[in-house]
């Protein structure tokens, strides 16, 4: 019975092998890009469950409130993990990482690079989570001794080649020795520490005694101290109720731990390690994370393109029944019930879908590489769930696409089938109508969409950040001694090919230190605190980059002053001191000592986007001090850019020879700040592109259903001495009509999403009636391109014909 169901089926099937090739283009495309979204999601729910103890790690993250507002980070202090698993037994054991930026050379090699994953943790790091390790290493002991160090297979093939690396050594700034003592398994994968080396955290007790790496890591000289919050912290609890018990006793901690009063601004927070990639977006994160926000996005565009396609399967097979509708009138008279034309037509769902599916599949695999380059991420096709997804995609797409045409194909009379006089009931048009309304909508707001998002990230590209970025390389330095950053400075200013230069610590587009600094009040002995941010720089830094002076002076290097006594504000801080700025008093933390120094204010500088033009400019203090600037800012000439970068790593080779010369220019850093949202540009322009497309197949059924319903009545009017253009008006004005109400009511759901989108910037564009007009005109071509064939086709028919048939 079933073999003869699906035979019956396939012979319909190959009968209309056009409104066939549709049908599958349409669900091939909405499923293959269901299962990529699906994909992607399950990866992104993923991360970090691999730990067999995930349920039960945290990190302690901290929440900083002040009289400006309320910051989030993702990092603390050394101490910190030490004295809660030494306060609470809940806490059964705690792992710490940070990641200082250092230079790594092979002992026998004369190249070196800079490293940004090069991460310091406890000895525990490898029991406390689980990157398996290669060649049976043991966990427990691998990170036991100072100057140990674990590296991913990528950076052993990096810098030893195909040789065994176990016991080599590695020389990390220049005088550092590690030993290598592990390989991992394989590359750290969906987990939300992103890293290329681990090194023992014990090795901080060798380089806080060295005088000159200790200064290039200040990390090392702070390990034992309370204030200085530059590590990640993870805890390890008993179970999971012990996180509620754990928080409610923060506040007590606290104000043992870091000082009396101290709990109203420090209010420490625990996040589950699983929900770290999806749910926490702090300052300091490791590396920048998803968003639950985003994977809901995905799937329910991905849900959203594979149910267009399925109404385009609806709309094609009803308009296909007036072609089918003598056959099924006439399987009616013959006494086949209406059970099997049901069943009939369901197996031919079955096998498209299931042809479909197959393609899309295949689709979906041969494209993955190319969107796991949009999405950046490392998405697997073959995994456990997928044949599931394939199979709920099957299951769903026969209901929804085959269970409806099979109803209203089967519910005509038998003698006006078979007469091919059967029109269907008026909901049937309605409901057609409905879902052409659905996709024209669906297609509307997603066209908006993507116009919008190019709109916003063209702003942000070209806005002026306030200072000018064009034509400076930005040099990593971090990894050389002070006064070798001197020579290479002056030397660098004896050649014409070099227009200016300058130091600092953290270059625009890095993340800069953040701090409180404390203002006397001058009516009262009370304080306040002011969250800001901070780098050290020296008196070429305004030149350099085209800062603008508000008021006061910068920095000069004949006042010996400047670098114990004064400080520079921009206009955001300055507004948050309040009035008579310049020589305020303020007090700052130091580095290298618990006491905070009074300084005053010598100038405030105009405001500049030293961040992302996601946030607003912060407020920033500007300190003289060029020994701890480890990068140099070069303006180059316009004219001569190849000659001063040789000019550049001439100079750097001849100072520095042992050190990585690592480069970039300032404006390309700054765009790698919206790499995110350019792939978010990329996805919704191809989805948009997609939604278009299959929007337009549906036109294309509908408006095949309108020609034959409309035939008789075509022929009537040409005889009567209509011209075609009146006809095609006729034709077209109803999908003309919802086109006109789709983008109705996609304009507002439009600003919604929309504007919910562009508040994640400071500065934004607005939602012009332009854009919206752009689309409308857009989908309106569109509409008219697909229907054109069909209104050439009617309006060609010999109405006599037509008219002499139909009696």
């Amino acid at each position: 019975m079933i073999a003869l169901l699906y035979r019956s089926a396939l012979r319909l099937i190959l009968r209309t092998k056009t409104l066939t090739f549709v049908k599958v283009t349409g669900l091939t495309i909405g499923s293959g890009i269901f299962l990529l979204t699906c994909l992607f999601c399950l990866h992104e729910i993923d991360y970090d469950k691999q730990h067999p103890d995930y349920d039960r790690i945290y990190r302690y993250v901290h929440v900083v409130s002040s009289p400006d507002g309320i910051q989030r980070f993702a990092f603390t202090s050394a101490t910190t993990g030490p004295a809660l698993q030494e306060r609470y037994a809940s806490v059964q054991s705690f792992c710490r990482l940070i990641f200082p930026r250092v230079s790594v050379r092979n002992f026998r090699s004369d190249e070196s690079f800079n490293e940004s994953k090069f991460g310091f943790a406890d000895q525990n790091f490898f029991t406390f989570f689980d990157f398996p390790l290669q060649g049976g290493t043991n966990p427990e002991t691998i990170l036991d001794d100072p100057m140990e160090v674990v590296l991913t297979r990528s950076c052993a093939k990096k810098y030893f080649r195909e040789a065994n690396p176990i016991g080599k050594t590695l020389i990390i700034n220049g005088e550092l020795i590690f030993t290598v003592t592990g390989i991992l398994e394989e590359e750290p994968s969906k987990s939300h520490i992103d890293f290329e080396f681990i090194a023992s955290f014990s090795s901080f007790q060798v380089i806080k005694n060295h005088p000159v790496i200790s200064q290039q890591i200040p990390a090392s000289l702070n390990v034992d101290t309370k204030g200085f919050a530059a590590f990640y912290t993870y805890l390890l609890l008993q179970d999971q109720r012990s996180s509620e018990n754990l928080i409610a006793e923060f506040p007590a901690f606290i104000e043992e731990f870091r000082g009396k009063g101290r709990s109203e601004r420090l209010k420490p927070i625990l996040q589950s390690l699983e929900s770290i990639h999806l749910e926490s977006d702090l300052l300091y994160e490791i590396q920048q994370n998803g968003s639950l926000k985003i994977v809901a996005v995905s799937f329910f565009i991905g849900l959203l393109i594979l149910f267009i396609a399925c109404i385009n399967y609806i709309n094609i097979s009803t308009a296909e029944f007036i072609n089918r509708s003598p056959g099924v009138g006439l399987k009616k008279i013959l006494g086949i019930s209406r059970a099997s034309l049901i069943a009939t037509h369901l197996a031919e769902t079955c096998i498209l879908t299931m042809f479909s599916l197959s393609l899309g599949s295949f689709l979906a695999m041969l494209s993955l590489p190319w969107f796991n380059v949009m999405v950046n991420r490392d998405v697997l096709f073959f995994r456990r769930e997928t044949a599931l997804i394939i199979l709920c995609i099957c299951v769903f797409v026969v209901i929804i696409s085959g269970v409806y045409p099979a109803i209203h194909i089967t519910r005509s009379k038998a003698v006006e089938a078979f007469r091919g006089t059967w029109k269907g009931k008026p909901s049937s048009f309605a409901l057609r109508n409905a879902l052409v309304f659905f996709q024209l909508l669906s297609s509307f707001c997603l066209l908006t969409f993507s116009i919008l998002t190019y709109q916003q990230l063209d702003y942000i590209v070209h806005k002026d950040p306030g200072f000018d970025a064009h034509q400076v390389v930005t040099i990593n330095a971090t990894a050389t001694p002070p006064e070798k950053r001197t020579s290479f400075k002056n030397k660098l200013l004896t050649d014409r090919s070099i227009a200016n230069v300058a130091r600092c610590s953290t270059p625009p587009g890095e993340s800069f230190f953040s701090y409180g600094i404390t203002v006397p009040e001058n009516s009262s002995d009370e304080e306040r605190r002011i969250g800001v941010y901070q780098s050290f720089v020296d008196s070429d830094y305004l030149q350099t980059l085209g800062l603008e002076l508000a008021e006061g002076r910068f920095f000069n290097p004949d006042i010996g002053s400047d670098s114990t006594k004064y400080i520079i504000i921009n206009l955001s801080a300055a507004n948050a001191l309040g009035n008579n700025v310049l020589n305020r008093e303020v007090e700052l933390p130091s580095i290298f000592s618990p006491i905070r120094a009074k300084k005053y204010v010598a100038g405030i500088v105009k405001d500049f986007n030293f961040a992302s033009l996601h946030q607003e400019v912060q407020p920033l203090v500007l300190e003289y001090n060029p020994d701890l600037c480890g990068y140099f800012l070069v303006r180059i000439p316009t004219n001569a850019v190849g000659a001063s970068i040789a000019v550049i790593e001439k100079t750097w080779g001849e100072i520095m020879p042992d050190v990585p010369f690592d480069y970039s220019f300032l404006d390309q850093r700054f765009a790698s700040f919206y790499k995110d949202d350019q792939h978010q540009k990329h996805i919704f322009a191809c989805i948009a592109l997609i939604a278009i497309g299959l929007a337009s197949i549906g036109i294309f059924g509908t408006t095949l259903f309108l020609a034959q319903q409309k035939t008789k009545e075509v022929s009537i009017r040409k005889i009567l001495g209509s011209d075609r253009l009146a006809i095609v008006l006729m034709l077209f004005k109803p999908t003309f009509l919802i086109l006109v109400l789709s983008s109705v009511i996609g304009i507002p759901l439009v600003n919604i999403c929309g504007n919910s989108w562009l508040n994640q910037y400071a500065y934004r564009v607005d939602l012009s009636p332009l854009l919206f007009l752009v689309a409308f005109l857009t989908m309106l071509i569109v509409v008219l391109a697909t229907m054109v064939y069909h209104f050439l086709k009617i309006t060609n028919i010999n109405a006599a014909q037509v008219l002499r048939q139909a009696n």
